[in-house]
């Protein structure tokens, strides 16, 4: 499946979203392009998948000395951030554009 987009990346894709975590900005079924080839700054939104499985959508902010950690926190306040030493992240790709349907 392809879904139009004006990120240069050419290595860019999308995914669509699931779950409750990122809500109230983002929201189930929403399709997100996320760039391989750039690295995140502070405040971006991630699709990250660390070492031990789980892939995470959140907020990204380094942290802790010289920045080696990375905390990914959810727009629902009833999750709790997630941080981590750098080391632990298989990926972190920065998200460019939301697209999202609003009549099915």
């Amino acid at each position: 499946e392809r879904t139009p987009t004006e990120c240069k990346d050419p290595y860019a894709f999308a995914i669509i979203i699931e779950g409750d975590s990122m809500e109230s900005k983002f929201f189930a079924g929403d399709c997100v392009v996320f760039a391989r080839n750039s690295e995140p700054r502070n405040g971006d939104v991630v699709f990250a998948k660390l070492n031990d499985g789980r892939v995470l959508f959140k907020y990204y902010y380094r942290c802790g000395p010289e920045g080696t950690r990375v905390k990914l926190v959810s727009e629902n306040p009833i999750y709790s951030p997630v941080e981590v030493d750098r080391s632990e992240l298989t990926f972190i790709f920065p998200a460019l554009e939301v697209k999202r349907r609003l009549r099915q």
